[in-house]
């Protein structure tokens, strides 16, 4: 595995509280939400031409030989979760210990994880403009440092991002309703026009799939020590861009960087689909209170 010693031993912490968080939350069998064959009675339906005769309630003809009625159950079975992770080069920007694309490898490592836990098989579609590599949904811990060598791996290369275009591809490779998590920083031009076919695409996966983006987001300090002039470099496409550091010109920065974020955070609520915004070593916090969310609203 080629992942450096001191994120690996991070991975390792990850592992163990990925694990005490999904015995807390989803104590005892995990279900899926989805119906289907299964163990657990949901509800009867008339029996309609192509209905399986073996889903019959012989019971309830019996009482009510008039109609014929079948019974749908709560499909025990275990999801496919597919991890789409940009590893694009803008993942290598960042500053202190923590880089975006270090953030992408642990949170595919909590998400991965969490999944082993309850025996969900976890794939990856990584791509920059293409896709880069597919790895078909399997499970076990094992597999799971498998895939973060991949993403590691991969996030050391070059490569402009095109999300559309990848995720018009990587949609091939999907089930009947798989969950997906997308995990970015969202720095293509696509994503802030409303009609792209960055949208589209979105639409047509949340119309589908269980989707769940994960937005790596710039630290917004990393120039409060920087005075004057200074050059920043693009790492996608090379060029150097100039910029003049002062408290004026950091503050508009920042607003820039909230409205966008607020960009996603709505277009993404319009698509049917909540976006985990994650920074610096707050994601794991991130991810707890959304899978708490999520449990406390199918509750309901």
């Amino acid at each position: 595995m080629n992942i450096p010693k001191e994120l690996l031993r991070k991975i390792y912490e990850i592992e163990i509280i990925a694990k005490h968080d999904v015995m807390e939350l989803f104590p005892g069998v995990h279900e899926s939400v989805f119906l289907g064959g299964g163990f657990n009675l949901v509800r009867h339906k008339e029996y309609e031409p192509g209905d399986s005769v073996m889903d019959i309630d012989q019971h309830l003809y019996a009482r009510c030989p008039d109609k014929v009625y079948v019974t749908l159950f709560t499909k025990l079975k275990h999801m496919n979760i597919w991890i789409f992770a940009d590893v694009s080069s803008s993942g290598r920007f960042g500053f202190g210990d923590l880089t975006k694309r270090e953030l992408l490898v642990k949170s595919a490592a909590f998400l991965g994880f969490s999944a082993s836990v309850v025996l969900d098989n976890i794939g990856l579609i990584a791509f920059t403009n293409k896709v880069k590599k597919q790895l078909v949904p399997k499970s076990g811990k094992g597999w799971v440092y498998h895939m973060l060598g991949e993403i590691w791996r991969l996030s050391n290369d070059s490569g402009k991002t095109d999300i559309a275009a990848s995720l018009k591809k990587a949609k091939n490779f999907l089930g009947e309703s798989d969950m997906v998590v997308l995990i970015s920083d969202f720095l293509d031009d696509n994503c802030f026009k409303r009609n792209s076919p960055f949208w589209h695409e979105i639409r047509t996966i949340a119309g589908r799939h269980d989707l769940i983006p994960v937005v790596l987001e710039e630290d917004d300090s990393f120039l409060m020590g920087a005075k004057g002039h200074i050059t920043l470099r693009d790492l996608e496409t090379g060029r150097d861009v100039k910029f003049y550091s002062s408290p004026k010109s950091c503050k508009e920065l920042k607003e820039e960087l909230e409205k966008r974020h607020e960009i996603l955070r709505s277009w993404f609520m319009e698509s049917n689909a909540r976006a985990i915004f994650i920074k610096r070593e707050a994601h794991l916090r991130k991810f707890h209170k959304y899978f708490l969310i999520r449990k406390r609203s199918k509750l309901r």
